[in-house]
């Protein structure tokens, strides 16, 4: 019998939980699994602010720069305008602020109901019509996101985003900066 090898795993339903427990078309799960101490351990933060983009506009992405910044970039990266851009954000209220600014800047928007690892690795695909994923969503879903464009060579930018005080005082506790700013092999 031999030792099993130590590994971190991070799973998620991909297209949300909702829809995976509910049993809804096209609903899917996935895994990744690396060497121990790869992967990045987000808890107990459930969510993550996150920019994701394709190869083209990977280097071209700073999650500290400003919504109307960082599409000016993706387009140049892409040799696009701005407002030939697609941007997937998860339809959630507390999207509201971040819409309107990228609605300023004349960019489409595609939302999400559920599931931000598919919205985040679209972008890597030439033909999804995204560019780009912007927005808060899940913490395990940002990690697994990152596994997947680091196989297609797309970006994530990332940081712990904390929805309560008492959340906060959790991550903090457990050694996360909310201000880091995670990258995609981190």
């Amino acid at each position: 019998m031999g030792v099993p090898p130590m590994v971190d795993v991070v799973l998620d339903p991909v297209d949300g939980a909702r829809s995976l427990a509910l049993g809804r078309a096209n609903a899917l799960a996935a895994a990744a699994v690396t060497e121990r101490g790869c992967l990045f351990d987000a808890s107990p933060a459930a969510h993550m602010e996150k920019i994701a983009v394709g190869p083209l506009a990977a280097s071209a992405i700073d999650i500290t720069a400003s919504v109307e910044k960082n599409l000016r970039s993706i387009a140049r990266a892409e040799r696009k305008e701005v407002e030939d851009l697609t941007i997937m954000v998860l339809d959630r209220p507390r999207h509201g602020k971040l819409m309107d600014q990228i609605r300023a800047t004349g960019a489409r928007i595609r939302l999400l109901s559920d599931g931000d690892v598919a919205g985040a690795i679209m972008p890597a695909f030439p033909n999804s019509g995204v560019d780009a994923l912007l927005g808060v969503g899940g913490a395990a879903e940002g990690v697994l996101a990152a596994c997947a464009l680091a196989c297609v060579g797309g970006a994530i930018q990332a940081r712990v985003c904390p929805q309560s005080d008492a959340e906060r005082e959790a991550v903090l506790a457990a050694g996360h900066d909310p201000s880091r700013v995670l990258t995609t092999l981190d």
